[in-house]
């Protein structure tokens, strides 16, 4: 008999084991169709992490052109930065003579250029001259010939090029003989007479000028011939004498006072390439008209024009001193005028000390009063301006030599100002100064008491019975008679010694 419980069960075991191993298939595959969509047959494992590596080439590449980038923006910023602030620092100066061009750097370099019609070979010496704002110059000088010179601040004596507005230049040329002079001065040392005249207007007198028919010129062989006929002497010196004029070849002009000259070098004659003009040498200037000398500055100033001589070379024509060239300011003020021998305007020059005006006397300049006993008065200075001098008579002054304070108590023996003029300050010991005495026993405005007003006499003379002074009480409204018993007889001892103590508060 055959078993068939047995073979069922393996066969219902196999049949299991297969259907099993079927939906484990059919598992799987969905998976790799929902892993990889294009491939439903098999699914794309990803790959481990540790086999991803960066593309370290790529990253170098981006930081290298972001850190180029970087450095040429910075690069670009730096230079504009540089160039706006030379553009602000930087300034150009006004182009005197023998000058190209001037240039000031951050107010602490001069770059100074000059003219190309300069001929370099035959120069000795070089004098760069600054001018600033106020018309002082100051002078560089180099025995180095160059064409452009590098100047600091320092060379010629500032801190600074901030106030400098223009420069010039002038020169000492090679183996130049000086000219002569004739040294048959005045007292003075000033001048020397011309021995011959011009005979008509246009001849020039000596080298340098042209006279006026009107004038009286010689052949001045130092220098320029003035307007009075005479001819100024060459300094010995810079700037030795106040008023020294300076002029003819010599290149420098003392003629405006003390340490004014336009060159402070002293030097020898002009070079036989320059001329003499307006206190300078400065190079002969070639022209064919007169506008071509006008429009120069080294011939045409205040005091001078420039025109073409008949050599076709700039010369200078200066004004007769009764040319005016600065009108005065005030009545103690005088007004200036040209002097014949150059191209600028002298100093202004003030009025004596003294002199006498519509206020009072000329003091520095400005019109004073109570300079002198007749402009003074019993109640005060009769001026405005000044009142501070000279008040030595009897009268008061507002102000006088001794305070210089306002005199606002006049008469008061005690405030220490000279009322009554005498050199002394006023206390009671000054013996101009009288002590106040009792008047009418009022006490009006500031006086002190006015007058006698008891029995015909002053309480300071006024004697009692037993030879007592009266005085005043001390705010004069009264007289003191406290210790006079001819007057107050009723009046006890006691009585008077306490009215004595009352009129002390």
């Amino acid at each position: 008999m055959v078993d068939l419980k047995g073979e069922d069960e393996d066969s219902i075991d196999a049949a299991l084991t297969q259907q099993v191993n079927t939906e484990n298939s059919s598992k799987e595959d969905k998976l790799e169709t929902a892993g990889d969509p294009e491939n439903p047959i098999k699914r794309q494992e990803p790959a481990p992490k540790s086999e991803q590596k960066p593309n370290y080439l790529k990253i170098i590449i981006i930081v290298s052109i972001i850190v180029l980038a970087v450095i040429l923006l910075a690069a670009l910023i730096l230079s504009a930065v540089m160039l706006l602030k030379d553009k602000e620092e930087s300034r150009i100066l006004d182009k005197g003579a023998n000058i190209k061009e001037a240039k000031i750097a951050d107010e602490k370099t001069a770059y100074v250029t000059l003219s190309d019609s300069v001929d370099l070979t035959k120069l000795q010496e070089v004098e760069i001259v600054f001018s600033d704002d106020k018309n002082n110059d100051y002078a560089y000088s180099s025995s180095q010939i160059s064409q452009q010179y590098e100047i600091t601040p320092s060379a010629i004596g500032l801190g600074s090029f901030e106030n400098i507005t223009s420069v010039s230049a002038s020169f000492t040329f090679k183996s130049t003989p000086a000219p002569s002079v004739n040294n048959t001065n005045t007292t003075n040392n000033t001048f020397v007479m011309c021995t011959d005249s011009c005979t008509s207007l246009g001849k020039t007198c000596g080298n340098w000028s042209i006279c006026n028919k009107s004038v009286s010129c010689g052949n001045c062989s130092s220098g320029v011939c003035n307007s009075t006929g005479q001819c100024p002497v060459s300094c010995s010196d810079e700037c030795a004498n106040e008023g020294l004029s300076c002029q003819g070849s010599m290149r420098y002009n003392c003629s405006v006072g003390t340490d004014r000259c336009l060159h402070r070098t002293n030097l020898t004659a002009c070079g036989t390439e320059e001329t003499c003009s307006n206190g300078a040498c400065v190079a002969v200037a070639e022209c064919s008209s007169n506008s071509t000398c006008f429009s120069n500055t080294s011939f045409t100033n205040i005091c001078s024009i420039g025109f073409c001589n008949s050599a076709s070379k700039c010369q200078a024509i200066y004004n007769s001193s009764a040319q005016i060239c600065r009108n005065n300011v005030s009545e103690c003020d005088m007004a200036s005028s040209c002097t014949a021998s150059s191209g600028t305007c002298p100093a202004n020059i003030n009025k004596t000390d003294g002199t006498t005006c519509s206020l009072g006397f000329c003091k520095q300049g400005k019109c004073a009063a109570c300079l002198s006993d007749s402009n003074c008065s019993a109640d005060g200075c009769n001026g405005t301006e000044y009142r501070d001098y000279f008040c030595n008579s009897t009268n008061s002054c507002q102000y006088n030599i001794i305070t210089k304070e306002e005199n606002l108590t006049n008469g008061n023996c005690e405030d220490r100002i000279d009322n009554d003029c005498d050199g002394l300050n006023d206390t009671a010991g000054d013996p101009g100064c009288a002590v106040p005495i009792c008047g009418n026993n009022i006490k009006e405005g500031t006086e002190a008491c006015d007058g006698a007003d008891l029995a015909g006499k002053t309480c300071a003379d006024f004697e009692c019975g037993n030879g007592c002074i009266i005085e005043c009480l001390t705010d004069c409204s009264d007289y003191d008679i406290i210790w006079c018993p001819d007057i107050l007889p009723s009046m006890s001892p006691f009585a008077r010694f306490w009215e004595w103590v009352k009129n002390l508060f």
